[in-house]
């Protein structure tokens, strides 16, 4: 199904427009895209692909796998369990985690990153900032003596799928 919004281009003009679009549980929402404005997805999908220029993605739901991508926008994703490839410029990304499943791989250049876990988490983390810092409630095994305040590499567990996060002005934060 594709749906666009088609309206004429005068000066001036205020255009505003809401979908709501209800689709079976376990579908793949193959592209969800926009351009300025937000994309909200709720359910419990399958593979998600989701887009958008000038506003926010929010995903709440289990994806089977979620592709995740913005400009000049926020990232907020809640009850997934990965796979998760989440890339922004010029905004934040908030990641809950109920259950890793699949790699997590976030990237922002002009935000911070913020993931939640719960559960039992077996994962492997590379975690890097250029200008800011890394902050974690979970216990670490260090892989990389060669640690920076702006580098962290490690084990949380026994090890498993890999938690990969950067930003270049921003902070990264793992909590439980």
């Amino acid at each position: 199904m594709t749906v666009d919004t088609i309206y004429p281009k005068f000066r001036n003009l205020r255009v505003s427009v809401n979908y709501t679009i209800k689709v079976p549980e376990g579908v793949r929402i193959e592209l969800v895209r926009s351009t300025n404005g937000d994309v909200e997805l709720v359910g419990r999908y399958g593979d998600v692909r989701a887009a958008s220029t000038n506003g926010d993605i929010k995903l709440t739901g289990s994806a089977a796998a979620a592709e995740l991508s913005t400009t000049n926008g926020g990232i907020h994703a809640a009850d997934l369990t990965g796979p998760i490839d989440a890339h922004t410029t010029n905004g934040r990304i908030t990641l809950t985690v109920s259950s890793l499943k699949g790699d997590i791989v976030a990237h922002t250049t002009n935000g911070s990153i913020m993931a939640r876990l719960s559960g039992e988490i077996n994962a492997r983390l590379k975690v890097h900032t250029t200008n800011g810092s890394i902050n974690t409630s979970l216990p670490i095994t260090i892989s990389n003596l060669n640690q920076s305040r702006h580098r962290l590499e490690g084990t949380i567990g026994s090890g498993g799928p890999l938690i990969e996060m950067s930003t270049t002005n921003g902070s990264v934060s793992i909590e439980r």
